[in-house]
C-alpha cells in the first residue's frame, strides 16, 4: 500500500515537471520584451481628402495609432463592424491603399480611407490583425466602439 502512494506521488510530481518544461518551449504570440498598444479614431470631413499613394480621395478616414516598440511588426488587415451590421475587411499590407505615417520611432499612424456609407455620429468596432516576425498572426480589438467625428483630416 505504501508503494502505491509513493508511485502515485512520483507520477504526479514528474507529470508537473514535464508539463512545466514543455510549457517553457511553447512560443507565445509576441516577443517577451516587445511593448506596444493600439488606438483608433474615425474622421468624417466635409470634403474629400487624399493621401500619398492612395488614388482616390475620401471623406471618411480611419486612423490607427500604434504606440511603442514595433520591431518586426507587420500589419495584415483591419476589420471594421458598424452598428448597422456592415463588416469591412481592409488590407493593411504594403500593396494596400493605406498610408503609413511614422511620427517618430515610437509612434505611427496608419491612415485608411473608408467607404462613404458611414456617417458622422455612427460608431465602429475596430480590429487590427498583425504579426511579429517569427510569431503567429494576432488580432487586437480596440476595446470600445469608435464614434465617427466630423473634423479636419491631414495625412
Amino acid at each position: 500500500m505504501r508503494n502505491a502512494y509513493k508511485i502515485t506521488i512520483i507520477v504526479i510530481v514528474s507529470s508537473i515537471l514535464v508539463g512545466s518544461v514543455l510549457g517553457l518551449l511553447v512560443r507565445s504570440d509576441q516577443p517577451p520584451n516587445q511593448i506596444f498598444s493600439f488606438g483608433a479614431s474615425v474622421i468624417h470631413t466635409s470634403s474629400p481628402v487624399g493621401c500619398p499613394g492612395i488614388p482616390l480621395n475620401s471623406s471618411n478616414w480611419l486612423e490607427i495609432q500604434v504606440l511603442g516598440n514595433r520591431t518586426g511588426m507587420n500589419f495584415v488587415l483591419t476589420t471594421i463592424f458598424s452598428g448597422s451590421q456592415i463588416r469591412l475587411d481592409l488590407p493593411l499590407n504594403q500593396s494596400a491603399y493605406a498610408y503609413y505615417n511614422p511620427a517618430n520611432s515610437t509612434f505611427e499612424e496608419i491612415d485608411v480611407p473608408l467607404p462613404n456609407y458611414f456617417s458622422s455620429g455612427e460608431t465602429l468596432d475596430i480590429g487590427v490583425n498583425y504579426y511579429i516576425n517569427g510569431y503567429p498572426t494576432t488580432t487586437y480589438n480596440i476595446p470600445t466602439p469608435i464614434p465617427i467625428k466630423s473634423s479636419t483630416f491631414t495625412c
